[in-house]
C-alpha cells in the first residue's frame, strides 16, 4: 500500500471491508440477490482474484490481478464476509431493511 506501514490495518482492511461492500451492494442493488447467492458470489471472486496473484499475468487483461497470494487474505474475505452474512440473516432481513428475494412481476 504506497510502501506505508500502518500493520494490520494496511495490509488486511480492505480485505476486511471491501467483501461486504460488494456484498451489500449485490443484496441492496436492483437485482436483489438472496444472500446465499450474495456470499457466494462474492466470496467466489475473492478467492479466484487472490488465487490469480499466484501467477505472472503482466500482459494479460487479468495483469490487474498482480499482487501477492497471501493466505491470510483468504481469511480476511470470509470473516467479513461472514460477518456481513450473519448480520444480514439476524438482524438486517427480519427488519426489512434489506429486500430478501426479487419483487414479483408486475401482473396485468
Amino acid at each position: 500500500m504506497f510502501s506505508v506501514d500502518g500493520g494490520f490495518l494496511t495490509n488486511y482492511g480492505a480485505d476486511l471491508l471491501a467483501p461486504p461492500y460488494l456484498y451489500l451492494a449485490f443484496r441492496g442493488g436492483r437485482r436483489r440477490w438472496r444472500p446465499l447467492t450474495a456470499f457466494s458470489v462474492v466470496l467466489g471472486g475473492c478467492v479466484l482474484w487472490e488465487w490469480l496473484q499466484r501467477y505472472d499475468l503482466l500482459g494479460t487483461p487479468l495483469a490487474i490481478t498482480r499482487g501477492r497470494f497471501d493466505p491470510y487474505d483468504l481469511a480476511a474475505y470470509t470473516v467479513g464476509l461472514l460477518i456481513c452474512y450473519a448480520v444480514d440473516l439476524r438482524w438486517l432481513r427480519p427488519h426489512g431493511l434489506l429486500p430478501s428475494a426479487p419483487d414479483p412481476p408486475a401482473g396485468p
